[in-house]
């Protein structure tokens, strides 16, 4: 959360030798290339832009851990593959999109770039709204999420 300097400059304080990684500056690294090329731009055009980007990267980090803490409250096992729906119902659709996503690539062969974010957003939406009639939505791979009047769960089909 300090600068590189500040951080230099500490351990020079306490009698520390500095120990520069390699990596940061070198370009064929993902790391390298951004401190080296992009942060530079983004300091000249708005001064103190990495600190303010490593803050909000804290702040994104802990959100993520209280929300799993959330998902996990309200959804139980990741390998659980059936709920009531009447309790999911009553949770905003980012948190039901968010639990269902967490179960589909945990209990199915789907993996993150071959799920439909879309049919995953709409049966989160589909848990909230009136409808009582059976609907699926097919995520990807075989894998469908159906909602009905009672319950939510997912099926894995042939691929």
């Amino acid at each position: 959360r300090i600068s590189r300097n500040d951080a230099a400059s500490l351990c020079q304080a306490a009698g520390i030798s500095w120990c520069d990684d390699p990596g940061n500056v070198d370009p064929a690294t993902q790391r390298g290339r951004l401190r080296r090329d992009v942060l530079p731009v983004f300091e000249s055009l708005w001064p103190g832009a990495a600190v303010r980007a490593a803050a909000s990267a804290d702040l994104q980090a802990a959100a993520a851990t209280a929300l799993e803490g959330l998902i996990a409250s309200m959804f139980g096992d990741a390998a659980e593959r059936c709920w009531d729906r009447s309790e999911l119902s009553r949770l905003p659709v980012s948190i039901v999109a968010g639990g269902l996503r967490r179960s589909v690539l945990c209990v199915t062969s789907l993996t993150p770039d071959r799920l439909s974010h879309d049919a995953l957003f709409a049966a989160a939406e589909a848990v909230g709204d009136h409808g009582m009639h059976q609907r699926s939505f097919q995520l990807g791979s075989g894998v469908n999420l159906i909602v009905n009047a009672r319950e939510i769960r997912i099926e894995q089909g042939d691929t």
